[in-house]
C-alpha cells in the first residue's frame, strides 16, 4: 500500500453506507470528528473484523452470557460496525453464534496500571499432571483438545450444569515446576516469591491439599479431591475412561514422552496445587456478512449487491463452527474472497475456478474449468 501510495486513515468510523438499489454509492465516515463522505465506483469492501468487542451483539445472539473483557481482541476494536451498517441495507448473516475460541486468563497488566487484561491459553491445559473443573469440581472435557473445541465445551457444560464459566484448572507442583500457565512461567523462570503478591488468592491460588484448595476457589473440597483420584486412576491404566484424554494423535503431541503410559495424564499427587480460573476467551467471530464466491455480500432473499463485499470475519466463516487449525481467519481472507474479490472488482479478469485432481504427487496439478 505503501508503494503504491494508497492513503491509510486512521480514526475513521464508518457511519452509513449509501447505495441506490442493489450497488453502493458513497459511504459517510467519521474522521477525526468531521463527517466525510466518500464515492465508491468500484465498490466498497468490508474488512474490519467481527464483533466481538462489541457487548450488545455477544448478548444478543450467543448462547450463553459472556463478557467482551475475555477476549484475546485488541478492546476497542473489532465492534462489529460494518456487520450492523450492511444489515441496516438488508444485508444476509450468518454463523453469528459461532466464535473463534481460546480460553483466556484474566490477570493485572504489567504495562497499563489498573487494568485487568485477558491472556491466551492456548496449549497449558494440554499438560499432564493438571486437569479441568467446573465449579462443581467435576471434569467436563478432554483438557488435550483444541483450544477451540475446549471453548464448546464450556458452552456445553455452562448449558447443561450453570456452573460454568469461569471453570477451574488444577495442577499440582510437577506441573508448576514444568509448565508455563498463560503468562505465568515456569517455577524456574517465575517462582512463587516472584508472582505480585496481590495474585495471591485473587487470580493465582495455591495449597497444601486439594481439600485446602477447594475451600480457597468454593468448589466442593469432597468432589474435587473425588475427581483428581478418579483421574490419577487414569495415570496409572494410561485410559482416560471419562473423556478419552491422550487417544488421539493430536492430544498427544502436546504430552510428555516421559509420562508413561499416556504421555497426556499425569498423577496430581504432589504439593503444593494450583488453581486458576479460566474464561470463555475468543480470537474473534466467525459469523458475519453472508457472501458469495467473489465475496459480494447476498441479501436477504437470496440476492447479491453488485459492489459491496466483505471478508475476513466481517463475513461469515466457510469453516462455519469448526476450527481446521491454524490460519483458519488469515487463509481464507487471503486466498478465496480476498484475491478472487480483486480481480473480480478490478474488471480485469473474472476469477477462474480450479479443482485438484486426485493424482499421484507427481503428476497432481490444478486444472482450470471454465
Amino acid at each position: 500500500m505503501k508503494k503504491r501510495q494508497i492513503p491509510i486513515w486512521f480514526d475513521t468510523s464508518l457511519c452509513r453506507i449509501r447505495h441506490k438499489g442493489d450497488r453502493v454509492v458513497a459511504v459517510d465516515i467519521e474522521r477525526h470528528g468531521k463527517m466525510v463522505t466518500l464515492k465508491t465506483p468500484k465498490g466498497l469492501v468490508l474488512a474490519a473484523g467481527g464483533y466481538e468487542q462489541n457487548q450488545i451483539l455477544r448478548d444478543r445472539h450467543l448462547p450463553v452470557a459472556t463478557q467482551r473483557g475475555w477476549s484475546l481482541t485488541p478492546q476497542g476494536m473489532n465492534d462489529g460496525v460494518s456487520v450492523e451498517r450492511a444489515d441496516e441495507l438488508g444485508a444476509d448473516t450468518e454463523h453469528l453464534d459461532a466464535f473463534w475460541w481460546a480460553p483466556s486468563i484474566l490477570l493485572p497488566s504489567k504495562r497499563v496500571a489498573n487494568l485487568i487484561s485477558a491472556e491466551a491459553m492456548y496449549f497449558d491445559h494440554r499438560h499432564p499432571f493438571s486437569l479441568c473443573v467446573n465449579r462443581l469440581g467435576k471434569r467436563f472435557v478432554n483438557e488435550s483438545c483444541s483450544y477451540d473445541r475446549f471453548g464448546q465445551a464450556m458452552i456445553a457444560d455452562q448449558l447443561a450444569t450453570g456452573a460454568n464459566l469461569p471453570c477451574w484448572m488444577i495442577f499440582d507442583w510437577k506441573f508448576r515446576r514444568r509448565f508455563p500457565c498463560g503468562p505465568i512461567l515456569p517455577h524456574g523462570l517465575l517462582p512463587d516469591r516472584r508472582i505480585p503478591p496481590e495474585w495471591w488468592d485473587s487470580y493465582v491460588f495455591k495449597a497444601d491439599s486439594l481439600c485446602a484448595l477447594g475451600r480457597k476457589i468454593a468448589v466442593p473440597p469432597e468432589i474435587l479431591m473425588a475427581t483428581v483420584a478418579r483421574l490419577n486412576d487414569f495415570a496409572i491404566t494410561g485410559l482416560d475412561e471419562d473423556f478419552g484424554r491422550g487417544n488421539a494423535a493430536y492430544d498427544r503431541y502436546f504430552g510428555k514422552p516421559d509420562v508413561k503410559p499416556n504421555p497426556c495424564v499425569g498423577p496430581l499427587d504432589t504439593g503444593p496445587y494450583y488453581a486458576v480460573k479460566i474464561e470463555l476467551g475468543d480470537l474473534g467471530t466467525k459469523g458475519g456478512l453472508k457472501t458469495d464466491n467473489v465475496a459480494r455480500v447476498m441479501k436477504k432473499e437470496g440476492t447479491v449487491f453488485d459492489n459491496l463485499y466483505a471478508i475476513g470475519n466481517s463475513a461469515g466463516s466457510p469453516f462455519g463452527d469448526c476450527y481446521p487449525g491454524a490460519g483458519g481467519t488469515l487463509g481464507p481472507a487471503l486466498v478465496l474472497p480476498g484475491w478472487r474479490l480483486t480481480i473480480w472488482a478490478a474488471g480485469t479478469a473474472r476469477p477462474q475456478r480450479y479443482i485438484l485432481q486426485v493424482a499421484p504427487p507427481s503428476i497432481r496439478r490444478p486444472s482450470p474449468e471454465t
